[in-house]
Formats: structure tokens, sequence, C-alpha cells
């Protein structure tokens, strides 16, 4: 008896103590680490935008709240002058790069243009640049009196002192970002054309449409829902693009969302940045793009009525191009050319000198040197912003893959109800938000609890911030989770095995293969990432592209470096090119593929 009574007692207890299982706690800690990278810093930026005045810190005891810097914005002409800009800006970016890119989506998927597969890498190849290197190479490249490609211009038509080509307006602007942006297009356009029957064309042929009247009333409506979700993808990410604005915009005079952003935070007003400002103008765009996702998310449930694979019908046709086939095959040569092969060689011939020489066959025999290449390989910032590049791109990506598969097997097999689908809304929409709006957040969030999360001006600040990008692996997580039949974690849960155990041995698994497509494609993104780092490191925890900048400028009051700059930028290329083919490597030789969201 006196063996058995403790173990009475403590059954009795039990049925008052709640019983908490492994996966509610893992879930509940995903949830409250989503929360605190995207709502916590969200929610202190508009804040601060409602706190005053600008002699004070927004959070100090004299700040007060107040409606002053939304006033400011609003009738000092900056949002006005501002929103006309960004607009201007992002849709003629957005319009070149869908034009480029969807033509060169159509030639591929649906005609008989030869070497296809050839040509599909050729348009991918200039997505290996870094952002902050392919506008620098477009800086070398179109530089009034010195730029590599205006030089070549005038040497042919010698009809101009400088120019023609000016990249320091709306327009250059336009042009570089826009190419900058093709590939994006052609590569979520080439699903789109890829996945609609090519029988339906036919058939309204048959019936006696001809080419034009089929294009406009079958194959448009078919595919604009698609194209109108992939338009509306790129103008929130391109809203948040900085590379381009900081490089060309201060001296095109441009009101550009990001770049106002940037010099509020730059400007000084009694000895503080404008802080209320910046957060302003923020607040105004951050409703701009979840707007524009709100549309987003319901253009793309409705493109699932357009689905055009119907399994044994589905058989794609290909217009034939005939004689023009090579004519139109030239042209992608032609766009690698423009857009990597001279960039790349403007950055090499910047990098052989640390002042203009103009191109020609005798200043690179006897003038160039490589001393730029060995300073840079004895520079400690440069290896120390490497490391860091790739270590906080690894465990970025890390975190956010971990918090999408949680949150996506919690969507997917919990109750369709309120709380779920706001997860599942939520979690999807951090694309939303812009990667200014999400770096100012996270500056001001941990200047205000600095004193007791002291991590600004290191790396794990950086690592917070990259993770909030958890769209990506979300919903590429998400699709695995719905292809796993439910039965397989019932038989595991019937066997004895709890939700974690089943979570842990039975999903876990099944969805490595959709993790490793997200945490690749986030590992290459955070090692592109420029717009988050220049707000939130310092000369301690720069990445290599914030340390690439800082040798092409004079904004942190030394002299520029542009060879050595070039020089790391070539280096630069070429490591992430080389992991993005190892990485493209192994995902092939394992046969993991992305799954589509």
């Amino acid at each position: 008896m006196a063996t058995i009574a403790p173990t009475i007692k403590s059954v009795g207890l039990r049925r008052f103590i709640p019983q908490i299982s492994g996966m509610t706690v893992l879930t509940t800690l995903v949830v409250i680490v989503l929360v605190y990278l995207l709502i916590v810093p969200l929610t202190m930026q508009f804040i601060t935008a409602f706190r005053g005045p600008v002699t004070s810190l927004p959070f100090e005891a004299s700040a007060v709240t107040t409606l002053d810097n939304m006033k400011h914005v609003y009738t000092s002409g900056g949002m006005a002058d501002t929103v006309r800009d960004t607009l201007f800006f992002v849709g003629g970016s957005v319009l070149v790069a869908f034009v480029i890119g969807f033509a060169f989506a159509w030639l591929v998927e649906r005609t008989d243009v030869p070497g296809r597969n050839i040509l599909f890498v050729l348009i991918i190849i200039p997505a290996i640049m870094p952002g902050i290197v392919r506008a620098q190479a477009w800086l070398l490249m179109l530089a009034p009196k010195t730029g590599i490609l205006n030089q070549m211009i005038r040497a042919v038509l010698p009809f101009w002192d400088r120019g023609p080509i000016d990249p320091f307006t709306f327009y250059g602007m336009i042009l570089v970002q826009g190419l900058g942006n093709v590939t994006f297009f052609f590569l979520l356009l080439s699903a789109v054309l890829r996945n609609m029957d090519g029988g339906l064309e036919e058939a309204s042929r048959a019936s006696g449409a001809t080419m034009f009247q089929t294009i406009r009333r079958v194959t448009f409506p078919i595919l604009l829902p698609g194209i109108v979700a992939v338009i509306m993808l790129n103008f929130i990410i391109t809203l948040g693009q900085f590379e381009v604005p900081l490089l060309f915009g201060i001296s095109a005079e441009a009101n550009i969302f990001s770049l106002r952003i940037f010099l509020a935070l730059t400007s000084q007003a009694f000895g503080l940045p404008l802080y209320g400002e910046a957060a302003a103008y923020g607040v105004n765009f951050l409703i701009l793009t979840y707007t524009v996702f709100f549309f987003y998310s319901k253009v793309t449930r409705q493109a699932n009525k357009y689905a055009t694979i119907t399994g044994k019908g589905y058989r794609p046709t290909r217009l034939r191009l005939g004689r023009w086939k090579y004519l139109v095959f030239a042209l992608f040569p032609l766009y690698l050319i423009i857009t990597f092969f001279i960039p790349m060689f403007a950055l090499f011939w910047s990098s052989l000198f640390s002042f203009f020489v103009p191109i020609t066959w005798e200043n690179f025999t006897t003038v160039a040197d490589y001393s730029s290449y060995r300073e840079v390989m004895n520079d400690s910032q440069f290896w120390g912003g490497l490391w860091r590049t790739f270590a906080v791109s690894a465990m970025s990506a890390t975190v956010a893959v971990t918090i999408a598969m949680v949150t996506a097997w919690v969507v997917v097999r919990g109750k369709r109800n309120f709380v779920n689908r706001a997860l599942d809304l939520f979690a999807s929409s951090s694309v939303a938000i812009p990667a200014t709006v999400a770096a100012f957040a996270f500056f001001m969030f941990y200047i205000v609890i600095g004193r007791w999360v002291p991590v600004y001006g290191t790396i794990w600040i950086l690592v917070l911030a990259y993770s909030f990008r958890t769209s990506v692996a979300y919903r590429n997580t998400y699709a695995g989770v719905v292809q796993v039949n439910k039965e397989l974690e019932e038989a595991s849960m019937a066997s004895g095995a709890s939700q974690l155990s089943t979570f842990r041995r039975i999903m876990l698994p099944l969805l490595l293969p959709h993790a490793f497509v997200a945490w690749l494609i986030l590992f290459l993104l955070a090692s592109h990432e420029f717009t988050i780092a220049i707000f939130l490191s310092d000369q301690d925890s720069n990445t290599l592209p914030v340390v690439l900048f800082n040798r092409l400028s004079t904004s942190g009051g030394g002299s520029a470096q542009p060879d050595q700059a070039a020089a790391m930028a070539i280096i630069f290329t070429l490591l992430v090119a080389a992991i993005t083919f190892v990485v493209r490597g192994i995902a092939s030789s394992r046969g993991i593929r992305a799954a589509e969201a």
C-alpha cells in the first residue's frame, strides 16, 4: 500500500495539471518568434511615426504623441513628390522587365527557337551578380564622361564630348533597374506559359479565328491572372530596392521612397536624425504594399480557376519561327553581352586603374596593373565582410526555414478557423514588407531596446532582420505539407508516438527536399542583400556588399577607392557564381526541385 499511494496521489494531481505536448510548446515558440520578427518591429515603426518633436528621440521622456510627422510629409509636398517619383521609377522598371522577360519566356516556352535549355541558362546568368555589384557595374558603364559603354559609342559616333547616355536621370535609373529584374519575370512567366495547354489555342484557330483573335480571346484571358500576380509581386519587391536609387538617385534628384527614408536618417535636425519623418514615409508605403498584396492574394487564388493542365489531354504546342529562328536566337546572347559581359568588363577595367584611363590596347599592356587585387586579398575588411555575409546568410536562412516548416504544418493540419487563416496570411505576407521598411523598423526597435538586448552593431541583428523573409520558405514548405498524406501521421500517433515525435520522424524527412530548396534560395538572396545591411551594420559588422559600397563612395569622409571596389565586386560575383552552380549541382543530383507555391 505504501508504494501504491504515491502513484495514486500523482495520478490525482495530473488530473488538475494541464498536459502540454512538446509539439504545442514548439508551435507556440515558433509563433512567438514569427510575431517578434514581424509585428514587433513594425509596431515600433508605427509608434515612431506619431512621436515628436524632432528635438527629441521618439521614446525619450520629453517626446509626446503627435501628428506633426504625418502633417509634415503631407503638407510639405514631400509625400506627393515621393509617390509620384516612386511610382514612375517602380512602374517604369516593372514595365521594362515585364516586356523583355515576357518576350524571352514566350520565345523559350512557346516557340521552336533552337537551344531552349541553353537559352534558359543564359537568361539566369545576369542574376548571379549581387544587386550592389550590378548597380556599380552600370555606373562604370554609363558614367557620362568615363563610362565604358559611352566611350564605345563615342568611338563609333564621335558627335559628343560626353555621353550620349546619362544614367543620372529617371530614364537611366529605370533602364538599369528594369534590366536587373528581367530574370525574375522570365522565371515566373515561364512557369505560367509552360502550364498553359496549347490545345485551346489550336481549337480556336481550327474554328476560324485569326492569330490575333486567338491571343485576345483565348491566350490573354487565360494568362492574365498569372501575369497580373507576377507584376504585383515584382512591384512590391522593386519598391524596396535601394542599390540603384542610392547610386543614381541623388544625382538625378529623385524623391524615391527608399532613398527618402535613407536621407531622413542621414539628415540632421537639431542634432538628431529625422526618425519621425522616416517612419511616416514607411507607414504610408507599408499600407500601399499591403494593399497591393491583398489584391495579389485574390488574383493568385483566382488564377487557379484558369489552370489548363488536364492530365492526358495536356500537350504544349510551339509556334514555328521558320527562317526567323536563328535571328531570334541571337537576341539571347546579345542580352547576355549587355547585361553581364560588358558590366563585368567595366568592373575588370576599373579594377586595373586607380584613375580614369581610356580603353585602348596600349593602356592595357603598359599602364594596367593588378595591385588592387593584391590589396583586396590582404584586406581584413574584405575577408571579415565575406565571412559575415555567408555566416549571416546561412543562419538567417536556417531560422526562416525552421519557422516556415512548423507554421506550414500547423496551418495545413490545423482547424480552418480565423486564427489559422490569419496565421496563413501573416506568414505569407512578409513579402509585402519592402526591404527599406523592414530595415528601418528593425533599426528603431533595436535602438530602443538596446540596453536590454544589445545586438545593434553585431551580426545578430542582421540574422534577425534577414529572417523576416519567411514567405518564400513558407509557401514552399506549405506545398510540401499538402502533398503528404495525413494517414501517415495518423498511423504514427496510433502507434503511440507523440505529435512532436511524429513531426520529427515522419514530416521532417518528407519536408527536407522542400526545406532544402527554400534554404538555398534564402541563402542566395541574403548573400546579395544590401538594403537591410546598409541600415543596420556598422564598421564591425559590415557585410561584403556594404564594404564594397564604402570603397566606392566618399560618404564616410575618406577618399573613394574605385579600383578596390571593382576588384571586390569581381571576386564577390565569382564566389556567388561558384556557390550557385555547386548548389544547383547538389540539388540536381538529389532530384530536388522547388515546389510550386
